[in-house]
């Protein structure tokens, strides 16, 4: 497959796969250091960046046969301790973290893919968690936009189905759809005015040795690391999964729109 290219130095190889290529000599993807922040993960799924630490929810429980954890936790990125916030949420296929601290977290309800799905937020103090709204859609993965806005993605086979909500900052509980129809989506996230998402029966990936079932993806533009989960592996029954850092070289956005 021709790889395609929207970002001097990142590479989007079809749906499939994400890899990072060295800037301005053409050459082809390479392997980049990785360093590893948090192991023995239980199927991690959600991810978010947020005031020097990263969000993440394991969902073992949820999500295998193996059965495990279904929880949200807090790594610090300087120190690399992980805090366990919420056991059991209701809600933990998807987190972000708003400027005021609320941790909204989401999912599918009943079967994936489908058309039911679920918003909550937890108070950062009390660390309960409170239903926001319900959706229309299996949710999969949400994006919180520099505005504030949140995009709350789905999957379902339901080709009127409504695949991508906009929640405005103003009133996470008002909902309106952006886009139906897309199928099996499972990744997201925005850059600018362009929403990226994935749909097809892999996950984003980076193209780097020893990756074991990348899962999610967020890049901090101001340290210029991607942050990416690994799900884990069958043999381990899913709870080997990681919490990981790559220096990836990008210093700005994709410049172009995705067809």
């Amino acid at each position: 497959m021709t790889p395609q290219r929207v970002h001097p130095c990142l590479v989007l190889w079809g749906w499939a796969s994400l890899a990072l290529a060295p800037c301005g000599d053409g050459a082809g993807p390479t392997a980049l250091p990785i360093e590893t922040l948090a192991s023995n993960l239980e199927y991690p799924k959600g991810l978010w960046l947020a005031g020097g630490s990263a969000y993440l929810t394991e969902t073992a429980g949820r999500n295998t046969t193996f059965g495990g954890r279904v929880r949200l936790a807090r790594v610090d990125l300087g120190t690399r301790l992980l805090t366990p916030l919420v056991d059991s949420p209701v809600n933990s296929d998807a987190v972000v973290v708003t400027a005021n601290g609320s941790i909204y977290q989401a999912s599918y309800q009943g079967a994936l893919p489908g058309e039911l799905g679920q918003v909550s937020v937890v108070d950062p103090v009390s660390l309960v968690e409170t239903p926001v709204t319900d959706l229309a859609i299996a949710v999969t993965d949400m994006f919180l936009d520099a505005n504030g806005d949140m995009y709350v993605l789905g999957a379902s086979d339901d080709t009127s189905a409504a695949s991508l909500y906009r929640l405005p900052a103003t009133s996470y509980a008002d909902t309106s759809v952006v886009k139906r129809g897309l199928g099996r989506a499972r990744a997201l996230t925005r850059v600018g005015t362009d929403i990226y998402y994935a749909s097809l029966q892999g996950v984003w990936r980076l193209d780097a040795a020893g990756l074991a079932g990348p899962l999610a993806v967020r890049y901090d533009p101001g340290t210029g690391r991607l942050y990416f989960l690994e799900g884990g592996s069958a043999a381990g029954q899913f709870k080997d999964g990681a919490f990981k850092a790559v220096q990836s070289g990008l210093t700005s956005a994709p410049p172009t729109r995705l067809p």
